[in-house]
């Protein structure tokens, strides 16, 4: 799974990024023989690419020695001004990775320089 040094790296190689609010987990899911969480947000905004005005998100449920990885999506559940890096796949939507699939945005709207 790819790694992103930066917020801006992540949004470069995004499909599509929104700004969401009211994130929250709706269960999980296995698609085509992944596990993967499922989230829903309201899009406030759309920084690149467009899409709908509430998103269904996959979220890759990754494991390392048999234990999950940190996943920011928790840590980001029902904030507002929450920059997601989303690849299109069918009629899906999925974050980038599942620790650098969101991160939230700096205090003027902007996206941060680091995670």
């Amino acid at each position: 799974m790819a790694s992103y040094p930066t917020p801006d790296s992540a949004f470069a190689s995004a499909d599509a990024v929104a700004i969401v609010r009211d994130l929250s987990k709706e269960g999980s899911a296995d698609v085509s023989g992944v596990k993967a969480s499922v989230w829903s947000a309201d899009v406030t905004q759309w920084e690149k690419g467009s899409g709908p005005t509430t998103l269904t998100i996959h979220v890759r449920i990754d494991t390392c020695g048999g234990e999950s990885q940190k996943r920011v999506f928790e840590d980001l559940e029902g904030e507002e001004n929450i920059y997601v890096f989303l690849i299109e796949s069918g009629d899906q939507w999925w974050a980038l990775n599942s620790f650098q699939g969101a991160v939230r945005a700096k205090p003027d709207g902007g996206l941060p320089d680091q995670w």
